[in-house]
């Protein structure tokens, strides 16, 4: 596991109580291409089923796509070095400018056929970017470039909190 996802997934169970880990890393021999064999994936357990759980989902997957103060869409998102985020059959990804896609895995004909893993339903996905997973984007080190200067400026990194209306 990646320092930045250790921190990622430590974060996320910290501030979303009750949240927990289905892992981060995976066997290198296990099938496909996954970012989970590089350590920089991480399995959030907050099911689609559970209304505190789903509150926390959303709340994250709000909080990250959001515009900052300076006009900047999905901010944290690109702070946090998020790649991609998959939960309750949707995507949302950073080549597509994390809008909201329909999302059925590969090993799926469909939802139907699908596990509620597979559709992500028990669990979000989360696969970073390589900066990200290293911890080397802005969110993890509060080292951010201001303006259009080269001169780096150290912010506390933001803290993306939650209400916990359960």
């Amino acid at each position: 596991a990646k320092k930045g996802t250790l921190e990622l997934a430590a974060y996320l169970q910290k501030h979303y109580p009750g949240s927990g880990s289905y892992g981060i890393s995976r066997a290198c021999g296990s099938g496909g291409r996954s970012e989970h064999k590089e350590g920089r994936a991480f399995d959030w357990r907050v099911n689609v089923t559970r209304a505190k759980e789903r509150r926390y989902a959303l709340d994250f997957i709000k909080r990250v796509r959001a515009t900052d103060s300076a006009g900047h869409a999905d901010a944290l998102a690109r702070r946090m070095g998020i790649m991609y985020i998959i939960f309750n059959d949707t995507i949302y990804s950073s080549t597509h400018n994390f809008a909201a896609r329909a999302y059925l895995n590969a090993g799926c004909k469909s939802r139907s056929s699908c596990s509620a893993t597979l559709r992500h339903r028990d669990h979000m996905h989360i696969s970073l970017t390589r900066a990200g997973g290293a911890g080397r984007t802005s969110w993890y080190t509060g080292h951010v470039l201001s303006g259009t200067s080269s001169t780096p400026t150290t912010p506390t990194p933001p803290d993306i909190g939650h209400e916990d209306n359960a």
